[in-house]
């Protein structure tokens, strides 16, 4: 027999949102690729697109561990057609990963050239992107206007 005395008093539930005689709400998903999914249409096309890099252009790396293929091939990618890869991450990663497929004899995934020949074209920026990204940005606005003054300086009448 249980003695009374010793049960405690259990509160009234407070009311939920939810209303549970309404049918659930419909699943919403991510939007991630999980493992073994395929990669959707629009990362093939961002992809193909690399192709189209060339020198003079710049790809920003943000964020990343460039540990799952196939999208950690891109960079090594633009940087085979001359793009300046620039890496904002709190840890270097594309200097020292060549992207490998370990089913495939621990071969790189694309032969992209010589890793060295690559290293050329990175620029490693250490820190957040909240903290890098907005140096970054400002920088290329004061370039950007100490250019447009030397042209505005050639211009002008001696």
């Amino acid at each position: 027999m249980v003695d009374q005395t010793s049960i405690t008093q259990v509160p009234t539930p407070v009311p939920s949102l939810i209303d549970p005689t309404s049918p659930p709400a419909p699943f919403t998903r991510p939007d991630v690729v999980l493992f073994f999914e395929g990669m959707p249409a629009s990362f093939w096309h961002s992809a193909a697109l690399v192709g189209d890099l060339e020198a003079g252009d710049v790809m920003i790396v943000v964020g990343t561990s460039c540990a799952v293929a196939p999208a950690n091939t891109l960079p090594y990618a633009a940087m085979s057609h001359g793009c300046h890869v620039i890496e904002i991450n709190l840890q270097q990663c594309l200097e020292e990963q060549v992207p490998i497929d370990s089913g495939d004899g621990g071969r790189p995934v694309l032969t992209y050239g010589n890793q060295h020949e690559l290293r050329q074209f990175q620029t490693f920026l250490q820190g957040t992107a909240g903290t890098v990204l907005p140096a970054l940005v400002s920088r290329v606005r004061d370039l950007q206007g100490q250019l447009d003054q030397d042209c505005k300086d050639r211009a002008a009448p001696p």
